[in-house]
């Protein structure tokens, strides 16, 4: 495909997980995100995209959050050898967060070794907000998304002038320890996430309230969520969590600090 950009959307079209896309423009294929799709989203096989995964010169990751990144290991199992591009801080969090993911795979650990040196290999980070180039004059730049440690939006530049953002998950501002999301560049063509639909996003002070809520219920009265309950362990993480950033927020002095735009 030498003429106009075509985008194909592998996953997280009519789902919420599994995001995965396909940008070909310039006789180049730029996959942008391979995430693993949860609950009762779909799957699409690899076996049925219009690409093989050998065929594939970059893959963009926007964060690390295994919906994401979670068919990464699969994608080089079928011949995948092109370039991993990502921001610094998704580049330390990929071994860990895809170790723990195989980890309930049917892999041997002999396997997952072999595929974690692999994508360390062809894995690379680059820095916010500066220009690089790749293959027949295609420019990207990477912008904070404000969504987890090291999360991004891409902005692509064809040789033409045409510019695409992808935006992967998009978080709020004055969310503690994170950079505020930046503001993209205009742009000819947006994807964007549209986790919350025709919702307003609560922001960081309401989500906290309800994850603070739901711990003190899960904590302080045995019932509601009990302790029999499965989601009981998670629900008093993320009440402890936040708890901790509020912390973090009040004591600064405490010697962790949040990064500065």
């Amino acid at each position: 495909m030498r003429g106009k950009p075509e985008i194909i959307h592998l996953g997280g079209e009519n789902t919420v997980t599994g995001s995965c896309h396909l940008l070909r423009a310039k006789g180049i294929h730029i996959m942008v995100d391979c995430g693993l799709a949860q609950g009762n989203d779909v799957l699409l096989p690899m076996k049925s995209w219009p690409v093989s995964p050998s065929e594939i010169d970059y893959l963009f990751l926007t964060h690390a959050h295994i919906d994401h990144i979670g068919r990464v290991p699969e994608l080089i199992e079928r011949g995948f050898s092109g370039e991993i591009i990502c921001s610094h801080p998704t580049r330390a969090l990929l071994s860990p967060m895809l170790k723990d993911a195989m980890g309930f795979s049917d892999m041997t650990e002999q396997q997952a070794t072999k595929i974690l040196k692999t994508i360390d290999d062809l894995s690379w980070g680059f820095e916010y907000g500066e220009n690089f180039s790749l293959k027949r004059g295609i420019q990207f730049t990477l912008g904070r998304a404000g969504h987890i440690l090291g999360s991004c939006f891409i902005r692509f530049e064809l040789p033409d002038g045409f510019t695409i953002v992808f935006s992967g998950d998009l978080g709020a501002k004055d969310t503690p320890i994170l950079c505020d999301p930046d503001i993209a560049e205009p742009c000819d063509l947006l994807i964007l996430e549209s986790t919350y639909g025709d919702r307003n996003h609560g922001g960081t002070e309401d989500g906290g309230r309800k994850t603070e809520d739901g711990g003190r219920t899960a904590e302080d009265r045995g019932r509601g969520v009990g302790r029999e309950d499965s989601k009981f362990p998670f629900l008093l993480i993320l009440h402890w969590v936040f708890k901790l950033q509020k912390f973090i927020q009040v004591f600064p002095n405490t010697g962790i600090r949040r990064q500065k735009s």
